[in-house]
């Protein structure tokens, strides 16, 4: 009875994370369309919260954390962390593209983003990383995963984003 509990909790929280991104994906695609006029740029943010959720499932399987009941739900607050630093990073983008070539204005969005997202992770990082010294080994795992999560998305936001923006291009 209790596996087919958890087996239960386990297909909701996946569930829950199918729908998080796609409830995710409809907000972006109708503000950028709303804001911008160009619903791609809410494209453009997805895909390095998708690496964000696969780095996170990877670090997860190395680390030989399981995907549980407890822990699954990172991965959804991992679609809401990687999409606050692309969000930021791209809406830049687009403020800086509307005057100048594409290179130019990734080269003026991670100068002008890069240190505030940095600053942001950091600080997160430290915040929720002091979990990581818990005597119980479940909230030891979710600082470690929040931790990472939040680690992915800024690397992804600085990394991915702007490879996504120039293949867009």
């Amino acid at each position: 009875v209790q596996q087919e509990v958890i087996d239960a909790t386990l297909d909701s929280a996946i569930r829950s994370l199918a729908v998080a991104f796609v409830l995710t994906a409809i907000v972006l695609l109708g503000s950028y369309r709303l804001l911008e006029g160009r619903a791609v740029y809410g494209l453009l943010n997805l895909v390095p919260v998708l690496v964000t959720v696969g780095l996170l499932l990877a670090s997860m399987r190395l680390l030989g954390i399981p995907l549980t009941p407890i822990n699954a739900p990172i991965l959804s607050i991992s679609i809401g962390l990687g999409v606050d630093y692309t969000v930021h990073f791209v809406h830049r983008f687009v403020d800086e593209y509307e005057k100048r070539d594409t290179d130019s204005a990734l080269a003026a969005t991670v100068a002008g983003t890069g240190g505030a997202l940095t600053g942001s992770m950091v600080t997160t990082v430290a915040g929720i990383g002091v979990l990581i010294v818990a005597l119980i080994p479940l909230i030891q795992e979710f600082g470690i995963l929040i931790a990472l999560g939040i680690g992915y998305a800024f690397l992804s936001s600085l990394l991915v984003t702007p490879s996504v923006i120039v293949v867009w291009e």
